[in-house]
C-alpha cells in the first residue's frame, strides 16, 4: 500500500519555485496539529516535486483514517502548514473481506410467475441477444430404420410464436397471455432422417413481458415404443437476424443451410448470443429486495458499510437511500468495484435495517454480443465500532430476508418496467414486518471472481435537472415534453390522478419526426417497418423506453433506478392525469469529473461548438467512456483514442481513464487505431498528468500488441489484413486500408518507443525505434513514390502526423493538403482518427486562414452543419440530425469534438512541451485568425491554473497569461519587435521576472515562471 500525495500554491508573485517540502501523517488529528506525524514524517526534502509524492512511512492499517498535511520551502521562505486532511484505507485484500455473496433461491424466483410443466417433457428456456425477437434453429435426425408410429410437439412462449418444421408453418393455437400450447400431433410431418425445427419468437403489446423466451419439446415415438426427445437446448442456433441494422426479414430464414460462422445471412451460430437455462431469464433477472435487521446499543464511534454487487444495487438504511451516486458498482474487467459509506448518523440506538434494491446493470446486459440472465448478487460487509472500543460485524449471509421489488424488469438498454401496485410500503425501514419473506442464499455465482478493489475514481452523480421548454400533444392521449438539450440521463415523473392500473409508457428521443413524434432511432434494434403491435414487437420492447404501471393514489413520483439514456424528448402516453411542466423532468448524470478546461472566444458558431461537444463527452462518462448514450452504450476504445487530447483539456478525467485504460470494460474489437487506444490513453494521461503509474500498469499489454504486429509484417509492413477494418470512421473519403494500418502502426511504434525510454526499458526501446525507422522507409518505398497519397484529407494527414516524411515530402504533402480544403471549399472530409490532427497542422503548417474558415464553416460536411440540422451535441456523422430514421448515426457521440484540441492549443496556444510532461514547463503559442477579435481560456492543470486570454483592439492585442506556481513556460508572442511590446505597463525588456530568449518563428520567446503577465503588442495585419 503505497498512497500518493500531491499539493499546489497560488501563483502569488512572480517565478516562485519550491525548493524543498515536508509531509506529516498521523492516525491522531490532535498529534498532526502538534506537529508530530506518527506514521510518516518525511523530514525536509530539498526538491521542487509537489506531485504524486510516495508514502514511504510505517506500514497501513486496513479502514483506518489518517490526517496529513505539508509545509514547503522557496527560496529562503518557509511557508506556513497546510491545512490538515484526512484520508482512509480500504480494505486490503479478499482474505479480509467478510461478507458473502447472496442471491433468491431459487424457489422464489420461479414463483414470481409458474409455468406449468408440459404434458410432454419440455427443454430448457431459451433467449436472444435482443430481448423481443428470436429467430432460432435446431436440426435433429430421427431414426431411417423404423416407420414414425406418433410425433408431438409442446411450445411455452413468452409471448408470442410461429413454428415451422422442414419449412412449413404449424398452427398452434394460443393461450390467454403469453403462449402455453398443448402438445400438438404432427404425426405425418416429421420426415425420416433429417429435420429443421425453426421458431420465430416475438412480443407483443404486454409491459409485463420483457423477453421473448421459449422452451419446447418434441416427442418421436416409434412402433416398438422407443421414445425420442428433441429438446430445446444448447445445441439451439440463434439468427443473428436481429441485429438493428436490419430492416427486413431474409427470405427462406426457416430452411436455409445453417453454417456455424458469424455470415449475416441467414447469420446462424451456436449458443454464443443465446441464453439456455432452467428457470426463465426474466425471472433470475428479476430485481429483487435485500433487507437485515439489527440491534445497536452504545454510542458509536465510527461505522462504516463496504458494499458490491453482481449486476447494480441501491444501498438504504432505516429507510433512507445512501450515497449520491448512481448505478453502483460500475463495471470493469478486472476488478470487483465496492464502494464505502460513513453510516454513523444514519444509525440509531435500538433496532436498524439495513436494505438493498437489486439491478442488473452491465453484469445482465443484453447487447452487443453480450447476453447473460445471472441472479443480482449482493455481498457486503457493516462494521461498527463503539466509544467503549467494542466493535461488530453485520455480513451479508443466509439470514438476510429476500423478496421480488416492484421493478418487473431493468436493463441498461431496453428501460425499465415498474409495477407501483407490487409495492411494499416501508420495505426498508427497521418496523416493517419481513417474516414471511424468503431468507437469501449463498450464491455458488455464475459470475467471474473478480479482485476487489474500492472504487478509485468520482461517482456518477446528478450534474442538474432541466425543466420542459415546450409541451406538445401530437396526438390524443400523448405528450411530448422538448427539454431543449440532448443529454444523457433519465426522467423524474410526478403524476397527479393517474387512474390504478394505468400503464404509462416513457419514451425517450433524440429526434422527432415530421408528425411530432419521437423518432425510434438511431438506438432501434430490430424494428421492421412490417411491424404492428400483434405481429411485430411491442411498443413496450423498444430499446430506450420505460413503463409505469401506477397505484392510482392521488400523486405519485417516480424514476428509474437502473438505467438510463440519451435524449432531448420524452414522449408520454397512456396517462390519463393532469400533464403540466412538473409532470417530466430530465435528471441529468454523468461521472462527476471536475470540468479544468474553459474556453470561448469571439465567434458564437465556436462557443456552440465547444458547448456541444462538453454536453457530449459529458453523456458518455458513466463507469468508462462509451460511444453513445442511446444505441449501444459501448465502451469503444477507438472512440476515446481519437478524443482523449480534448477530453484532458475539458475536464479532470485522469482517475477515470487511467482506470478504465488499465481494467475497464472495453468492447474488444480489433481494428487498428482502435486496439491502440492501449497506448495512446496511458501515453496522453502521463503527458497530462504526469503519472508513471498508468505507463507501467499497461505495459506488458503495449508490447504484446506491437510485438504480435511485427510479427505479421510483409514488405517491412503491417497491412493489417488478419483484423477488421474501421480506418478513418465517419469520413467523407476513407484511407485505404493497407496506407491506414501501416501509418497508424508505425505512429504505435513511435509511441512505445517513448512509453520505453520513460520506463528505462532500455532494450525494449532500441527494438522499436530500429523496427520504427525501418517501418518509415518502407512505407515511403511503398506508398510516397506516387499520388496514392493524395487521395484523402486523412490520407494527407497522417503522414505528416506521424512523421514519416523527409522535410521536402512534408512540405509538398502539406501545400496538398491546403489545395484539397480549397477543393473542397473549406470543408473537412476527415473522419474520428483524422480530424484531431486537421485544423492543427494547418495552423502550425502556416494556413491559418484555411483551418479557420473550415472551422467555421456551415454548410456539409462541418461541424456548423451539424449543429444547423438541430443537434445539440455533437454526433457520429457529419450529417447531423439530417437522417432521422432508425438507422441513422448516433446523435450523441463526442468523436468529432476533437476540434476542442484545436481551440485550447492553437487559438488560446497552450500547449504541452515535449519531454516536459504534467506542465511542469509548457508553452504559450496563440494563433489569431483575422476575424477572430478574441479568446478566453484556462486550464487547471496539476500545479494550478493556466490562463491563455487575448482580444484586439485594431492592430493592438493584449495578452493575458496566468503561469502556476512551481512552474514554467516558454512565451511565443504574437509580434517580433521587443520595442512595440509592454508587459503591464512596461517596455518588455525591464519587466520584471521575463527572460527574453529571442525571435523565434518570427515571435519573440520569453521564458517566465509563476505570476500574471498582460502583454500589448501590435500585431501586422492584424494576425499570426
Amino acid at each position: 500500500m503505497q498512497p500518493r500525495f500531491s499539493w499546489r500554491l497560488d501563483a502569488g508573485s512572480r517565478n516562485q519555485q519550491q525548493t524543498a517540502y515536508r509531509i506529516l501523517i498521523s492516525k491522531s488529528l490532535d498529534k498532526l496539529s502538534g506537529h508530530k506525524g506518527d506514521i510518516w514524517d518525511s523530514g525536509k526534502i530539498g526538491s521542487d516535486a509537489s506531485h504524486l509524492i510516495k508514502f514511504t512511512g510505517k506500514p497501513l492499517e486496513a479502514c483506518q483514517i489518517y490526517w496529513w498535511k505539508v509545509q514547503i520551502w522557496h527560496e529562503d521562505h518557509v511557508s506556513d502548514w497546510s491545512v490538515p486532511v484526512s484520508w482512509e484505507t480500504g480494505i486490503f485484500g479478499e482474505a479480509s473481506w467478510r461478507g458473502n455473496w447472496i442471491a433468491a433461491p431459487d424457489s422464489m424466483l420461479q414463483g414470481i410467475q409458474a409455468f406449468e410443466d408440459g404434458s410432454i417433457p419440455l427443454g430448457k428456456w431459451v433467449w436472444p441477444d435482443l430481448h423481443s425477437r428470436v429467430y432460432l434453429r435446431k436440426s435433429f435426425k430421427t431414426r431411417s430404420d423404423m416407420e414414425i408410429k406418433q410425433a408431438v410437439i409442446q411450445v411455452q412462449c413468452d409471448n408470442e410464436f410461429e413454428f415451422f418444421l422442414n419449412g412449413s408453418l404449424i398452427p398452434i393455437n394460443a393461450a390467454q397471455g403469453w403462449i402455453q400450447a398443448g402438445a400438438v400431433d404432427i404425426s405425418g410431418l416429421v420426415a425420416a432422417g433429417h429435420n429443421d425445427i425453426a421458431i420465430k419468437a416475438y412480443q407483443t403489446a404486454d409491459p409485463a413481458r420483457f423477453s421473448a423466451a421459449l422452451r419446447f419439446g418434441l416427442k418421436v415415438i416409434y412402433p416398438n415404443g422407443d421414445e425420442q426427445h428433441i429438446l430445446s437446448d444448447e445445441g439451439c442456433k440463434v439468427g443473428l437476424l436481429t441485429e438493428f441494422y436490419r430492416e427486413t426479414e431474409p427470405d427462406n430464414w426457416q430452411t436455409a443451410d445453417i453454417a456455424d460462422d458469424r455470415s449475416w445471412d441467414p447469420g446462424f451460430i451456436v449458443n454464443p448470443r443465446l441464453i439456455c437455462q432452467d428457470i426463465h431469464p426474466r425471472l433470475t433477472k428479476h430485481s429483487l429486495y435485500m433487507r437485515k435487521d439489527f440491534q445497536l446499543e452504545g454510542q458509536i464511534a465510527s461505522a462504516r458499510a463496504y458494499v458490491t454487487a453482481r449486476g447494480l444495487y441501491e444501498f438504504h438504511l432505516n429507510g433512507q437511500k445512501l450515497g449520491k451516486g448512481l448505478l453502483y458498482p460500475g463495471i470493469s474487467e478486472k476488478y470487483q468495484y465496492y464502494q464505502v459509506f460513513d453510516i454513523k448518523d444514519w444509525l440509531q440506538k435500538g433496532s436498524n435495517t439495513a436494505a438493498f434494491i437489486s439491478g442488473n446493470g452491465w453484469y445482465n446486459r443484453s447487447v452487443m454480443a453480450n447476453v447473460t440472465a445471472l441472479k443480482n448478487e449482493i455481498n457486503a460487509q457493516i462494521v461498527v465500532t463503539l466509544t467503549d472500543g467494542r466493535s461488530f460485524c453485520i455480513v451479508t449471509d443466509s439470514t438476510w430476508k429476500v423478496h421480488e421489488s416492484p421493478i418487473i424488469d431493468n436493463d441498461l438498454h431496453f428501460g425499465e418496467r415498474y409495477d407501483a401496485r407490487l409495492e411494499l410500503r416501508g420495505w426498508n425501514q427497521a418496523d416493517f414486518d419481513a417474516s414471511l419473506w424468503n431468507n437469501a442464499i449463498h450464491s455458488a455465482s455464475s459470475g467471474a471472481e473478480l479482485k476487489l478493489k474500492s472504487q478509485p475514481f468520482e461517482d456518477v452523480e446528478i450534474e442538474m435537472e432541466l425543466k420542459a421548454v415546450q409541451i406538445d400533444q401530437p396526438a390524443q392521449g400523448v405528450h411530448v415534453f422538448d427539454f431543449g438539450q440532448n443529454a444523457s440521463g433519465r426522467c423524474r415523473l410526478h403524476l397527479k390522478a393517474a387512474q390504478p392500473g394505468e400503464i404509462i409508457l416513457i419514451k425517450y428521443g433524440e429526434m422527432l419526426n415530421e408528425e411530432g413524434f419521437v423518432v425510434d432511432g438511431p438506438y432501434n434494434d430490430v424494428y421492421y417497418p412490417s411491424d404492428d403491435e400483434i405481429h411485430g414487437k411491442s411498443p413496450y420492447m423498444k430499446k430506450n423506453s420505460d413503463c409505469y404501471i401506477s397505484r392510482g393514489d392521488d400523486v405519485e413520483d417516480w424514476e428509474p433506478r437502473f438505467t438510463y439514456t440519451g435524449f432531448r424528448y420524452v414522449q408520454i402516453s397512456g396517462y390519463s392525469g393532469i400533464i403540466d411542466s412538473a409532470t417530466v423532468i430530465h435528471r441529468v448524470f454523468n461521472t462527476n469529473a471536475a470540468v479544468n478546461g474553459r474556453f470561448e472566444c469571439g465567434n458564437e458558431l465556436l462557443n456552440n461548438i465547444w458547448k456541444a461537444a462538453a454536453w457530449t463527452f459529458r453523456s458518455n462518462l458513466h463507469y468508462g467512456p462509451t460511444d453513445c448514450p442511446t444505441r449501444e452504450k459501448s465502451f469503444w476504445n477507438g472512440d476515446i483514442a481519437a478524443f482523449i487530447p480534448t477530453a484532458c483539456w475539458y475536464s479532470d478525467v485522469y482517475s477515470l481513464m487511467s482506470e478504465w485504460t488499465e481494467g475497464g470494460r472495453k468492447l474488444n474489437y480489433d481494428p487498428v487505431a482502435w486496439e491502440d487506444e492501449i497506448l495512446v490513453l496511458p501515453w496522453t494521461l502521463y503527458n497530462y498528468y504526469k503519472d508513471m503509474k498508468v505507463l507501467e500498469d499497461n505495459y506488458e499489454k503495449m508490447t504484446l500488441l506491437m510485438d504480435s504486429r511485427i510479427g505479421k509484417m510483409e514488405r517491412g509492413l503491417y497491412f493489417g489484413d488478419d483484423v477488421n477494418y474501421c480506418g478513418d470512421h465517419c469520413s467523407v473519403e476513407q484511407v485505404p486500408k493497407a496506407f491506414f494500418n501501416s501509418a497508424y502502426s508505425i505512429h504505435s511504434l513511435d509511441l512505445i518507443a517513448q512509453i520505453a525510454a520513460v520506463l528505462g526499458q532500455e532494450e525494449d526501446e532500441r527494438k522499436y525505434r530500429f523496427t520504427h525507422n525501418q517501418m518509415v522507409e518502407a512505407f515511403n518505398r511503398e506508398f510516397m513514390g506516387n499520388s496514392y497519397y493524395e487521395k484523402s484529407m486523412g490520407a494527407l494527414l497522417m503522414p505528416l502526423v506521424y512523421g514519416l516524411l523527409n522535410e521536402e515530402k512534408k512540405r509538398t504533402v502539406l501545400k496538398n493538403l491546403e489545395k484539397e480544403l480549397v477543393r473542397h471549399s473549406f470543408h473537412p472530409t476527415t473522419g474520428f482518427v483524422c480530424t484531431p490532427f486537421l485544423l492543427p497542422v494547418l495552423t502550425e503548417g502556416g494556413f491559418l486562414e484555411t483551418a479557420w474558415k473550415t472551422a467555421v464553416q456551415t454548410t456539409y460536411p462541418s461541424w456548423g452543419y451539424m449543429l444547423s440540422t438541430g443537434a445539440t451535441t455533437l454526433t457520429e456523422s457529419w450529417k447531423g440530425h439530417e437522417i432521422a430514421t432508425n438507422l441513422a448515426p448516433s446523435m450523441n457521440h463526442y468523436a468529432f469534438g476533437s476540434i476542442g484540441q484545436w481551440f485550447f492549443e492553437c487559438l488560446a496556444g497552450i500547449k504541452l512541451n515535449k519531454g516536459n510532461p504534467g506542465f511542469k514547463h509548457f508553452m504559450m503559442k496563440p494563433y489569431l485568425p483575422a476575424e477572430l477579435e478574441w479568446v478566453k481560456c484556462t486550464y487547471e492543470s496539476i500545479y494550478g491554473e493556466i490562463e491563455s486570454s487575448w482580444r484586439k483592439f485594431d492592430n493592438i492585442v493584449e495578452w493575458t497569461v496566468v503561469i502556476p506556481w512551481n512552474t514554467r513556460a516558454d512565451i511565443y508572442l504574437p509580434c517580433n519587435n521587443t520595442l512595440e511590446i509592454l508587459e503591464s505597463g512596461k517596455p518588455l525588456l525591464e519587466a520584471a521576472g521575463i527572460e527574453y530568449v529571442g525571435i523565434r518563428e518570427d515571435r519573440c520567446l520569453l521564458r517566465i515562471g509563476s505570476g500574471r503577465y498582460v502583454f500589448v503588442m501590435g500585431v501586422e495585419n492584424g494576425h499570426v
